[in-house]
């Protein structure tokens, strides 16, 4: 029984104040809301990639040196077909 003029304080489980969201709710709330950022930005993202783009046109017809590499350890055996195909690249 209480007593004339006190009032018992009313809490929820865990000393939560009645009302409060409980810390569940704002954690899941955030990942909740990261999760809907990172996926909006993917599909943003991938939006870009998937834009079609007019292919670069090079002056003069030259087009840009490029360098290969070629790992040779242990390859003797086709290092001659590597090389050869890689030179009659266009």
């Amino acid at each position: 029984m209480q007593r004339a003029g006190k009032k018992r304080p009313r809490y929820v489980d865990a000393g939560h104040r009645e009302g409060w969201p409980g810390y569940y709710a704002v954690v899941g709330s955030a990942v909740f809301g990261l999760i809907l950022f990172f996926s909006f930005r993917s599909h943003v993202q991938a939006a870009f990639a998937l834009r079609r783009t007019r292919p670069r046109q090079w002056q003069g017809g030259a087009v840009p040196r490029v360098s290969l590499v070629i790992p040779s350890f242990n390859e003797e055996a086709v290092l001659r077909q590597t090389v050869s195909s890689v030179v009659a690249l266009d």
